[in-house]
Parts: structure tokens; sequence; C-alpha cells
């Protein structure tokens, strides 16, 4: 079996060629999926990351969680600490900056903190994913941290774009697992 190491590098270079008509259309149909999910339909404050390059566009659920009536969170990453913190955002305009690493990330002095008691529902970003839901992320441990926060009842649905699904994947025992993985082609439960 190819180390997470090998399977991340592949990962990443394969999505780098996809092109940006294909991430739309991708996203768009993931976010049809998503909107049959009754967890996520019913939910009243949901947590996402913030997509960058070639990831499944999480900005289209963002306007749909805020067009609903939804309280939206997202991660915001203390680099120090080497956590995740939940923060409220109302307003990707007003709210957002792009980090050094070219990455979207909430101005912390413009939102307020949130807490994981209050979200009923993650979408988790990943490199790629297998058929039994394991994730593997960028390496650097940040959302296994983060999901540890949340209570066993919240469902963590793992976005992707179908190629990035694998068969099999190496884990630790520090990694957590999704409830669904969700693709422009089908959603693994």
């Amino acid at each position: 079996m190819k180390t997470k190491d090998v399977i991340r590098n592949e990962m990443i270079k394969t999505r780098n060629t996809i092109s940006k008509d294909d991430i739309f259309i991708n996203s768009y149909k993931i976010l049809d999926h998503l909107l049959t999910i009754d967890e996520f339909k019913n939910s009243n404050c949901v947590s996402t990351y913030l997509s960058f390059g070639n990831e499944v566009d999480t900005f289209m659920i963002v306007e749909w969680l805020v067009k609903n009536n939804k309280k939206v969170v997202v991660p915001y990453t203390e680099k120090r600490e080497i956590k995740l913190t939940p923060v409220y955002i109302k307003d990707i305009r007003e709210e957002l900056t792009v980090s050094a690493f070219g990455y979207p990330e909430p101005i912390i002095e413009r939102v307020k903190k949130a807490r994981f008691e209050e979200i009923d529902f993650v979408i988790v970003p990943g490199v790629g994913f297998d058929i039994m839901k394991n994730r593997i992320g960028y390496g650097k441990g940040y959302y296994d941290k983060y999901l540890s926060g949340f209570d066993p009842q919240i469902k963590f649905a793992g976005l992707a774009h179908d190629f990035q699904i694998l068969d099999s994947i190496p884990t630790e025992p520090h990694d957590i697992g999704m409830d669904l993985v969700i693709t422009e082609k089908r959603i693994i439960r």
C-alpha cells in the first residue's frame, strides 16, 4: 500500500490539472447531493472549510447557507497553537482575507468565536478519501484535532472530486473518519 505522503502528492498533482469549469460543474453537483441529506438541510449551524485552489468550491455552499438563514462557521487557523478555532462568518466580502499561504481565512478581528456545541453539521476538506470514508488531509493534523472537539453524534461530510476516492488508504489511530463522502458522482455512506 502507498504511504499517505505518496497518495497526498499524487492527488494534489492530479487535482491541480482540473479545469476551473470542471471544478464549478463538480462543485454544483456536490451541492445538489448535499441538499438531499436531511442532516444538512435540517441543520441550524454548519461548519465548512473555505476552498482554495482546485478543491471542491465551498463558497457556493456558504452562499446557500446564508440565503437559507443558517449560521456559517469556518475554522480559523491558530498557527502558534497548531489548531483550528471555529468562528462565525456572515459576509465573505467583509470578513475574509487571503493568508500569506494563498488560502482564504477569516479576519479574526471581524468575526466572533463559535462553540463546538452550536454546530450541527461539518463539511470537511480532504486530499483523498477511500470507500470506507477514511480521509487524508494536508498532513499537519489540524482537521483531526478540530473534529475531535465535536460530539460524536455530529455528522462529518467529506467533499471531493470523484477521482480522489480510492479503494483503501492507510490510517493511523488519531485519524477521524467521515460519516459521508460526497463527490459529483456519488454519496458514500
